[in-house]
């Protein structure tokens, strides 16, 4: 037995030589795993070293029986080493499926944290908010602060929250809120505009008909309707007003399809817009779609009815946002109708706009001119 010594060392330290990395690699939890499998190949070897001590003591005493005793031993061994590679392979499938639900819960974990840090941020910008909001209500202008009038500045703006939802119109007078105070600080083009619509439209009956070309972020088709005219708004944008004299048509003039004429179009600060896709609408392929957004106007305006159009005035030129009209210009893309009225506006400061000359301005004043035109009576096809 003196011999199994050096055999039953070299069996175990070469068992535990396998097993200590497995040992090592995993989580601390999974240690009992790695220790029960040492123990399993320690018993084995264990039993390997009876079965060999066994056979000596056969081949001593009785070598007639040697043949069977070993065959049986034999059988021993292969059961002893089978039961034990299966429960190693058990010991490495817990292991693996361990590994895995651990993985799993730090992946959830990682997901929840994140979704709890998010909904923390958005608590955050909420009550930021409503403390903002709270500071200015029922406070007097003595005691508005920067962060309230910036938070007004903001939703007053066409980014503000009425912006966003496709609510916001674009008023003719800007105000700005500072800290402990408000004051006027822009007047638009729409200044001016407006009331030229109106003055131009006094002309026709109460219930004409009229089409309001990129009428979105305005109230002049909403206010016609409420006067009386049979309003259709078109616009990319749904028109976010309602009134039973008004009809909304989402859709770009270039394509809009539609079998009936008007007495009256307006096309308000909108033509210098069209084929650029600023808005977004498709841009047009060619480099001129204003001068096809006014013919499909000729074909919507009945013979003798009317065109109010307005665009920015000053040398021709053209970028990715808009256009800019000089007279020359306007009246070659106007040639088929008779133009009864052209008047130019200048802007002189933030808040103040005058008529002025109808010639192109010599500076870089913002200028809008505003015309009247009629399509001949008895015309049926763009000249």
């Amino acid at each position: 037995m003196a011999g199994t010594e050096p055999r039953r060392g070299f069996l175990g330290a070469f068992a535990r030589a396998v097993l200590w990395p497995l040992s090592r690699f995993f989580d601390p939890r999974f240690r009992g795993l790695a220790q029960q499998a040492d123990l399993q190949h320690d018993d084995l070897v264990d039993r390997i070293d009876l079965n060999v001590g066994a056979i000596r003591e056969v081949v001593a005493t009785d070598v007639t029986t040697l043949g069977r005793d070993l065959s049986a031993m034999r059988t021993e061994l292969v059961a002893t080493a089978r039961a034990d590679l299966d429960s190693t392979r058990e010991a490495n499938e817990l292991i693996g499926r361990s590994v895995g639900d651990l993985l799993a819960e730090a992946t959830f974990a990682s997901m929840t944290l994140e979704g709890l840090a998010n909904s923390f941020a958005e608590a955050i910008r909420e009550d930021r908010l409503l403390r903002r909001i709270e500071t200015a209500t029922g406070a007097s202008v003595d005691e508005l602060g920067e962060g309230a009038a910036q938070l007004l500045n903001y939703a007053t703006s066409h980014r503000g929250f009425a912006a966003q939802r496709r609510v916001w119109f674009n008023p003719p007078l800007s105000l700005s809120y500072e800290a402990g105070d408000v004051r006027p600080s822009n007047a638009n083009e729409r200044l001016v505009e407006v009331p030229y619509v109106y003055r131009a439209l006094a002309r026709t009956e109460p219930e004409a008909s009229v089409l309001d070309v990129g009428a979105a972020e305005s109230i002049v088709a909403y206010s016609l309707a409420s006067l009386g005219y049979r309003v259709t708004a078109l616009d990319l944008s749904p028109y976010p007003l309602e009134h039973p004299g008004l009809r909304s048509v989402e859709g770009d003039i270039l394509n809009w399809e539609v079998e009936e004429s008007f007495d009256a179009v307006l096309c308000i600060s909108t033509l210098e817009h069209i084929g650029l896709g600023v808005y977004g609408g498709e841009p047009a392929p060619q480099g001129s779609s204003d001068q096809d957004a006014l013919e499909r106007i000729w074909q919507l305006t009945r013979p003798g009815g009317m065109l109010v159009l307005t665009v920015p005035f000053g040398p021709a030129s053209a970028d990715e946002t808009q256009r800019s009209y000089e007279r020359a210009g306007l009246k070659r893309l106007l040639r088929a109708w008779t133009i009864e009225d052209f008047t130019v506006a200048r802007q002189q400061d933030d808040l103040t706009w005058l008529r002025a000359e109808a010639q192109s301005p010599a500076d870089d004043a913002r200028s809008v001119a505003l015309i009247t035109a009629l399509r001949p009576a008895g015309s049926a096809e763009q000249a």
